[in-house]
C-alpha cells in the first residue's frame, strides 16, 4: 500500500489492496518488514541454486515465524501487566 502512491494514477484502482478479493484491510507491509532481515542471508543465497536458494529463503522466514511466536507469551504478559 505504501509504494503504491509512487506508481501512475492508472496502476492505483488495479493494484490497490483495497480492492482485492481476500486482501481485506491489511496494510501490505508484512512481506516489507522481512526484507531488511532477509537481506542479511543476501550474500549467501546468490551462489546457490533456484531450489536450495528457494529452501534457504523458506527457512529463513520460518524461523522468524517461529521466533515471532516465541516472543508472543512476552508481548502478551506486557500488555496485560502480569
Amino acid at each position: 500500500k505504501a509504494h503504491l502512491e509512487v506508481h501512475k494514477t492508472s496502476c492505483h484502482g488495479p493494484f490497490s489492496l483495497n480492492f482485492m478479493f481476500g486482501a481485506g484491510r491489511t496494510d501490505g507491509e508484512g512481506v516489507e518488514r522481512l526484507w531488511s532481515w532477509l537481506n542479511k542471508a543476501a550474500a549467501s543465497v546468490k551462489e546457490m541454486g533456484p531450489s536450495a536458494r528457494r529452501e534457504t529463503v523458506d527457512d529463513f522466514c520460518l524461523f522468524a515465524v517461529w521466533q515471532k511466536v516465541v516472543n508472543l507469551r512476552e508481548l502478551f504478559l506486557i500488555n496485560t501487566g502480569l
